[in-house]
C-alpha cells in the first residue's frame, strides 16, 4: 500500500505536466456548478460514474462498527510504543502523527495527484477521439494513463494493493458472520480466533471458501469491470446513506442532541448522499442488482435459521421433563 501511495501520484504528476498543467482549475467549485447548470439531467446521471472516486471512506464506518474510536486509534500507537520503548507521554504526539498528519501529507495528496493526472490524460485523448469511439477512452482509464515503460511495474503494484485492500472485505465478512452466529441468526460455522489480544481478529474457513467461489463467479459472470463497478458503487453509497440515517437516530434518541445541530448534520449529508444514491440506482440493471440479490439470499438463510431455532426452543420447553418426572421414570423396573 505504501508503494501504491507513492508511485501512483508520481505517474499523476508526470501526466499533469505532459498533458494538461492547468488541471487543478477543476478544484474550483465554479466548474461543478457550471457543469450541472449546463448538463442538468445528464449531469445528475453522471454522478453515478464518479461515485467510485469516494469509495474507501466506508472502511472507516466498517471499523467503527466493530471497534471503538479509541481502539482504532490506540492499537497502532500501542505497537509503536512497545516496539520502540517510547514513554507514555509520546502517545499524544504519535496519535497526531499517525492519524492527522499522515492523511493530510500522504493519502489525500496522493489521491488528488492520481485523479488529476488521470483526468489530464483523458482530456488530452478526448481531443484526438471522434464521438463514435469516445466511450472506449474511458475503458480501463487508469492503465491507459500509465506510461509504457512503467506499465508492468505499476500493474504488479496495483494488483498487490488490490489484494491488500481486499482484506477489509474478508475481515468484515468474518466479523459479521461471527456476530450473527453468536446471536443465533446464522448456521454454525467454524470460527478461529487468530489473536490473543484482539477479539475482533477471527478467521472462518467455510466463509473464506464461499467468498472465493463468489468472487470467481462474479468475475466469470460479469467479465468486464463496468458492471462490477456499478455493483460496488451502489452498495457503498447505500452504506453511507444508511449510516448517516442511523447516526441521526442515535443523535436524537440516545445523545439528545439539539434539533438544530441534528438538522445541520442530517440535511447536507442526506442531500449529498441521496443525490449519489439516486444517480447510481440508474445502474441497477447494469450490475447494481448483485449486492441486493446476495443480501436477499443471506437474509433468507438467517430468517429460516432463526425461525427453526425458535421452533426448536419452543418444542423443548413444551416437552421438558421435570426432575420429579425423571425420577419416576428412572424408578421403573423396566428402565433399570
Amino acid at each position: 500500500m505504501a508503494a501504491w501511495t507513492f508511485t501512483a501520484p508520481m505517474v499523476g504528476i508526470y501526466s499533469i505536466f505532459r498533458y494538461y498543467p492547468g488541471i487543478f482549475k477543476a478544484i474550483s467549485p465554479h466548474y461543478i456548478v457550471h457543469f450541472f447548470l449546463k448538463n442538468k439531467k445528464e449531469g445528475w446521471q453522471m454522478l453515478g460514474a464518479t461515485v467510485l472516486a469516494i469509495t474507501g471512506a466506508e472502511a472507516m464506518f466498517a471499523d467503527l462498527g466493530h471497534f471503538s474510536k479509541k481502539a482504532i486509534q490506540v492499537i497502532i500507537i500501542k505497537k509503536i510504543i512497545l516496539a520502540n520503548h517510547f514513554p507514555i507521554p509520546c502517545i499524544v504526539v504519535l496519535h497526531f502523527i499517525c492519524f492527522q498528519i499522515v492523511f493530510l501529507s500522504s493519502v489525500y495528496p496522493s489521491l488528488i495527484l492520481t485523479y488529476a493526472g488521470q483526468t489530464a490524460c483523458l482530456i488530452n485523448h478526448l481531443k484526438d477521439t471522434d464521438q463514435e469511439n469516445i466511450g472506449k477512452v474511458f475503458d480501463d482509464a487508469f492503465y491507459k494513463f500509465i506510461p509504457r515503460p512503467v506499465y508492468w511495474p505499476m500493474f504488479v503494484i496495483a494488483t498487490l494493493a488490490a489484494i491488500v485492500a481486499s482484506q477489509s472485505l474478508i475481515s468484515a465478512t468474518f466479523s459479521v458472520i461471527k456476530q450473527s452466529v453468536v446471536l443465533d441468526y446464522f448456521p454454525r460455522v467454524k470460527v478461529v480466533h487468530t489473536s490473543d489480544e484482539n477479539e475482533g481478529e477471527v478467521y472462518s474457513p467455510e466463509t473464506n471458501y464461499i467468498l472465493m467461489v463468489l468472487c470467481v463467479g462474479v468475475i466469470l459472470g460479469f467479465g468486464g469491470g463496468q458492471a462490477i463497478g456499478n455493483a460496488f458503487g451502489l452498495v457503498v453509497i447505500m452504506v453511507m446513506l444508511i449510516t448517516s440515517i442511523m447516526l441521526t437516530l442515535v443523535m436524537i434518541i440516545i445523545w439528545r442532541t439539539p434539533p438544530v445541530l441534528v438538522a445541520a448534520y442530517f440535511v447536507p449529508f442526506v442531500i449529498m448522499e441521496g443525490s449519489y444514491v439516486s444517480a447510481v440506482f440508474t445502474k441497477f440493471t447494469e450490475g447494481g442488482w448483485l449486492p441486493f440479490a446476495i443480501s436477499m439470499i443471506l437474509a433468507l438463510i438467517m430468517f429460516v435459521w432463526y425461525y427453526g431455532r425458535q421452533k426448536k426452543t419452543e418444542y423443548e420447553r413444551a416437552n421438558k421433563i421435570t426432575a420429579e418426572r425423571l425420577g419416576e421414570l428412572l424408578a421403573k423396573p423396566e428402565v433399570q
